[in-house]
């Protein structure tokens, strides 16, 4: 079981719910990225969604579109590119993938 899945039902758990779901739920992939120190305290979105620079909710081809405008800004093939920040957002679209798509 993955760490969020875990996180997720233990919080479920907490709160008095009969039968923890998987389904994914923003305040508690919130919580998480928190707890990781992915976030800082105030944050709202994401810290997938704040690399991307996209909106929430949004559909995961306005991630995929966000991802293709990213990558022409990092590419490290192109100038002023790097591959540390092409990488931060080829991770990040994975991770918005997931999250969008619930898989």
């Amino acid at each position: 079981m993955a760490p969020f899945e875990q996180f997720l039902e233990a919080a479920l758990r907490e709160a008095g719910s009969p039968e923890p779901s998987r389904a994914p739920f923003a305040e508690a992939a919130l919580a998480f990225e928190r707890q990781l120190g992915a976030l800082p305290a105030g944050t709202r979105r994401p810290a997938w969604a704040v690399e991307l620079d996209i909106d929430l909710p949004c559909a995961p081809e306005a991630a995929r579109k966000a991802f293709r405008r990213r990558a022409l800004e990092t590419h490290p093939d192109r100038p002023g590119g790097s591959h540390e920040a092409f990488l931060r957002s080829q991770r990040a679209l994975d991770q918005a993938l997931s999250a969008l798509t619930g898989s």
